[in-house]
């Protein structure tokens, strides 16, 4: 029996007279082909056709995305500085996640007000309620961690779990290793990006099992390189040249990898052999069964997905799944059966929410935990039948919820996406950029207001202290004291941003023999992450046989050489 049987009679007129054809985004104009296939979705979820282009929607969501990004917040109580992936100019208030954890926030509810719109009460809502600063699904030891799987010992982590390391983002098991994205089993290495079971190497890219071995891409079960693309089962190959161990060695040793002069050099005759004289394939997916998109790891039947992976299947526009199953235009983790639904984790028949954590029947709702059958809910735990977080009688609950999504589908908002008005992260370091490539004058096109990223105290105070700037950092890591250094405001300005060296960095660069970095540690990991394919597709011909077929774009190699897989395959057999 239908709980909202007013709410389905309207959906079905709707859903009965959509037709395929051309439509135009309503908020930025661009156009999209409707397809039976979307269609089918929207049936499923029993949801009105969206306004929005598919890219749109891609942009909206993950504008959300904290991403890499650190802000300060002041506490409420005490004034201490706290340090989130939230910024403070977005209006939000954060709390330590213990306190948050502690506290029941269905205390701050609003009444249903037919007058204002349910976007408006969820506004409300999340400006009222504070956030977890950090969200750390296991609590860090003597780190600085947000989502945490578990650190000891790491700075600047978000989404891993690792010891001993800094500056990670999304991976797993790492040790001894700075500036790691999309990543397992990564030991004593920097610069590491969508690779797994790496040890003692620098820069690698695209690749697994790799051992004291530099500026590697899309390599498998290597040692001992420097310089090698597209390698199997190699050792001693120099920029993919064979060389003896003796000959290796000797080069090698010859490498002063500890001056920026020297390194630069190195990275850019790496990029050269990358985007200029490298083949790739169409797509990075592995074990991709009936599927599109990229990076594609061990599903099935997902259609224009980016990084989906563990088992994942029937998904639609996905992103960042990892055992997602039966969703669409959704980040599902280990969820099924959601649409819309951003950073969903371990959920169920979730729509048009942000941030669910163990939930089932949720709608319109922002950040909650092990909640079900609630609408328009903010920062509710164990929670069930709330609306607006006020709690309701369930047959009340759901006569209100049906009037409420019948209103929402009369003035047209009922099937939107969550509005950028809501995020609470800075657009130029959100999802958007780091993985769309979006502009910033998207910002403002999608719904947001742009704002300084150092107003509202979000970069802590440091008035007291002099500026440096970035081009006074020396060439050679030998050059760089810790009381010169360590804990001074260093301005790098390209990104206009401030940052300092940790104590533990320096004497990672130094074990390593690395030359000091001059940019922002966003920066860093932004500039890593566009050395990968972006969730932006197209019709790209193979460089081989000329067959059509969709690729992902590249920021960093944008007129790479891709063949078709058969034609890649048949490239690996002639080397």
């Amino acid at each position: 029996m239908s709980h909202t049987p007013n709410f389905d009679t309207k959906i079905k007129a709707i859903l009965d007279t959509v037709q395929p054809g051309e439509r135009v985004c309503e908020l930025t104009g661009e156009k999209w082909n409707l397809t039976e296939e979307e269609i089918g979705w929207y049936k499923k979820f029993n949801v009105p056709p969206s306004p929005y282009a598919l890219h749109t929607r891609w942009e909206l969501m993950t504008s959300f995305w904290t991403g890499f990004q650190w802000w300060y917040f002041k506490h409420p109580k005490t004034g201490e500085n706290i340090l989130s992936f939230y910024h403070p100019a977005t209006g939000v208030s954060v709390l330590p996640d213990k306190e948050w954890f502690d506290h029941d926030f269905s205390s701050e509810f609003l009444e249903d007000d037919p007058m204002r719109s349910v976007e408006e009460s969820l506004y409300q809502l999340t400006r009222r309620i504070p956030l977890p600063a950090s969200s750390n699904l296991q609590e860090p030891e003597n780190s600085i961690a947000t989502v945490s799987n578990g650190e000891r010992n790491s700075y600047f982590m978000c989404g891993c779990d690792s010891e001993r390391s800094l500056f990670g983002f999304w991976s797993t098991r790492l040790v001894d290793s700075c500036l790691v994205f999309s990543s397992g089993n990564v030991t004593d290495s920097y610069s590491i990006s969508c690779a797994v079971n790496v040890h003692n190497s620098l820069f690698i890219r695209d690749c697994s099992n790799v051992l004291s071995s530099a500026f590697c891409f899309s390599c498998e079960d290597i040692e001992f390189c420097f310089g090698a693309t597209n390698q199997r089962h190699a050792k001693y190959l120099w920029f993919n040249e064979q060389l003896t161990k003796e000959a290796w060695e000797q080069r090698r040793a010859e490498v002063d990898l500890s001056r920026r002069s020297e390194l630069e050099k190195w990275l850019e005759a790496f990029y050269d052999l990358v985007g200029n004289k490298t083949i790739w394939s169409e797509n990075m997916s592995v074990g991709a069964i009936n599927s599109t998109g990229e990076y594609l790891f061990d599903v099935s039947d997902c259609s224009e997905c980016y990084f989906c992976v563990k088992h994942c299947s029937h998904l639609y526009n996905c992103l960042f799944g990892v055992s997602g199953k039966e969703s669409a235009f959704s980040a599902p983790i280990f969820s099924e059966n959601v649409y819309e639904a951003n950073n969903c984790f371990n959920s169920n028949a979730c729509k048009y929410t942000y941030a669910t954590y163990g939930c089932q029947n949720l709608e319109y709702s922002f950040l909650n935990y092990e909640c079900q059958n609630c609408f328009g809910c903010v920062g509710l735990r164990h929670k069930e039948f709330y609306i607006f977080n006020k709690s309701y009688t369930e047959e009340v609950y759901w006569k209100k919820l049906d009037e409420i999504k019948c209103r929402m589908l009369d003035d047209g908002t009922y099937g939107r996406s969550l509005s950028m008005k809501l995020s609470p992260t800075y657009f130029g370091e959100s999802g958007a950029v780091k993985h769309l490539d979006a502009k910033m004058d998207r910002w403002e096109k999608l719904g947001g207001t742009p704002f300084d990223p150092e107003s509202f105290g979000a970069i802590g105070d440091l008035s007291d202290q002099p500026m440096r700037s970035s081009q006074e950092i020396p060439d050679s890591i030998d050059e760089v004291t810790d009381e010169a250094w360590i804990g001074k405001p260093i301005l790098d300005e390209k990104a206009h941003r401030r940052f300092t060296f940790l104590k533990p960095e320096l004497a990672f660069y130094r074990r390593k023999r690395l030359a000091p970095p001059t940019t922002h540690m966003t920066t860093r990991m932004k500039d890593l992450l566009q050395e990968e394919n972006l969730a932006v597709f197209e019709n790209h011909a193979c460089g081989k046989c000329a067959k059509q077929m969709r690729v992902a774009k590249n920021v960093k190699y944008p007129n790479r050489t891709i063949y078709c897989t058969a034609c890649y395959l048949a490239h690996l057999e002639t080397r």
